[in-house]
């Protein structure tokens, strides 16, 4: 769910979200992206990308490390 935040108004409502389809991605897709992008997104002291999943396989998706070492 996305929301539109007014904090002068401190009142937040929904917003018409799109699925992958419409930016041309599937998961995977969007998985690489936030893979290739994750350090810009957060900073390094808060997580460290370890790895990413490979196809047919049963891990998670993404895994990173915090600060204190909590996957």
């Amino acid at each position: 769910m996305l929301m539109a935040v007014d904090l002068k108004a401190k009142t937040a409502k929904r917003v018409q979200s799109k699925p992958l389809k419409a930016f041309g991605l599937d998961e995977r897709g969007f998985q690489q992206i936030l893979f290739n992008s994750l350090d810009r997104l957060l900073p390094d002291d808060e997580l460290i990308l370890i790895s990413q999943s490979r196809q047919w396989q049963e891990e998670p998706d993404l895994m990173a490390v915090d600060a204190e070492g909590k996957l």
